[in-house]
């Protein structure tokens, strides 16, 4: 065998064989997807949604949408371990932080979302839009001079604005935020 038939042989080798370790990592769930739905009570579901709201709510982790409940369901997901945003989108509506959360493989996190929960509640007094930071994550821009309810997983939490424009944070302080509810929770105001 000569030296130019050999070469692409190997190329040809080392193509399937990356394209082999490809799939397989893929299969194993290593692929860039945070997560999918899975059948109520399985085995592996350890993430799992109810829509107490009266509309369609599509669930997204890691920005991956995960899928959709129904009004008055319950559906199950797997999502791969570690600490992921989850934010959830009514119907027709823009995606919504609802809070930071940890993943394990064999814990079963549930959330039960309603239209109108919140946890903290962000007013801007000022002429120019806040960008709202929990833990480094961006969750919100609110507009001057309004206010936005937000929803923040339970627990302590770092909360910085940054005006638009702006490159700094400037760091309001840690917070225990309680469970989402219909009223209540933290408020704070940005402005003179």
């Amino acid at each position: 065998m000569n030296q130019r038939t050999s070469r692409p042989r190997r190329l040809i080798l080392l193509g399937t064989l990356l394209g082999l370790v490809a799939v397989s990592l893929s299969a194993a769930g290593c692929s860039s997807r945070s997560g999918r739905r899975v059948a109520n009570g399985s085995i592996q579901a350890n993430f799992a949604v109810m829509n107490n709201s009266a509309g369609n709510i599509d669930v997204f982790v890691d920005n991956d949408r995960l899928g959709t409940v129904l009004p008055g369901q319950l559906v199950s997901f797997d999502v791969i371990g570690g600490t992921r945003p989850v934010h959830i989108r009514e119907s027709g509506g823009a995606l919504i932080y609802f809070g930071t959360y940890t993943f394990y493989f064999d814990q079963l996190l549930r959330i039960d979302y309603q239209t109108g929960l919140s946890n903290l509640e962000v007013t801007n007094l000022t002429g120019v839009t806040i960008h709202v930071h929990i833990d480094g994550l961006e969750v919100a821009d609110i507009q001057p001079q309004t206010s936005a309810q937000l929803v923040v997983s339970p627990g302590f939490h770092d909360v910085h604005f940054r005006e638009r424009g702006n490159v700094g944070l400037d760091f309001q302080g840690t917070f225990n935020f309680p469970s989402p509810s219909l009223s209540g929770g933290i408020q704070l105001t940005y402005g003179p």
